[in-house]
């Protein structure tokens, strides 16, 4: 946005506080991709050994990234595959449910539910602090 509109500033509305945690999602989903893939080839080149099977998951992460950016209830079953890969993904997966999380606090607080929001909210914040309080952030995918 710089590039094209140095001067302009982004507004705090739904849609650009769902653009912001894609964006994010995504530059998690690519690092998750390199860890992966500089895990892959750190193996000997060539074909694989007889009865060796092959580390697809750097694969894997880098076909999820449309599904990562739908809302579940939009995903096809083969993208809901993709999301399902992805729980094990420790860093990913959490990335993921933190933009779903924003996502559900919006059309709550979109609805009017005051009470909901409250709640929502105070449960957003805490899988924040659990996400920056992990020691394990920097291992896993």
């Amino acid at each position: 946005m710089d590039e094209f509109c140095p001067g302009a500033e982004r507004c705090l509305d739904p849609f650009h506080l769902v653009e912001w945690a894609n964006e994010a999602l995504d530059e998690v989903c690519m690092q998750a991709w390199r860890e992966a893939r500089s895990r892959e080839t750190g193996r000997s080149p060539g074909r694989q050994r007889r009865g060796e099977e092959r580390d697809r998951t750097a694969q894997k992460i880098k076909g999820s990234s449309v599904a990562l950016g739908k809302a579940p209830e939009n995903l096809t079953d083969s993208q809901r595959t993709r999301v399902g890969f992805i729980a094990d993904a420790t860093k990913l997966y959490r990335a993921y449910c933190l933009k779903e999380s924003l996502r559900t606090l919006i059309r709550i607080y979109q609805g009017g539910y005051e009470k909901a929001f409250l709640f929502e909210i105070d449960s957003f914040l805490s899988k924040i602090n659990y996400t920056l309080d992990c020691s394990d952030l920097s291992d896993g995918i």
